[in-house]
């Protein structure tokens, strides 16, 4: 589905750096854990998966979501453009 998506989108992106960087979030933080699922399969707890999953980064460990903010926040914003509804539920269990 998310290729789907990738693919109908690449044309209206400015470069294929971006499209890449698409592909590589999806493939290294998504996909794992809530690849299988269909867009409207897609919890609020399964999108919390995604972005409190084990994160390391220059020997600091912690979440994909308090560790690396901005990665965080673009995979986030992927999923939901995937088709998944992003709820002020997530945003309040984000800031715990």
């Amino acid at each position: 589905m998310a290729r789907d998506y990738i693919t109908h989108r690449k044309d209206g992106w400015k470069n294929a750096k971006h499209r890449q960087q698409w592909e590589n979030t999806l493939t290294t933080y998504v996909y794992p854990i809530i690849g299988n699922k269909q867009p409207h399969e897609i919890t609020t707890d399964d999108v919390l998966k995604v972005l409190q999953q084990d994160h390391e980064r220059a020997e600091k460990k912690g979440t994909l979501w308090t560790n690396a903010r901005e990665t965080g926040s673009r995979t986030r914003m992927r999923i939901q453009q995937r088709g998944a509804l992003i709820t002020p539920m997530i945003r309040k269990e984000l800031r715990r």
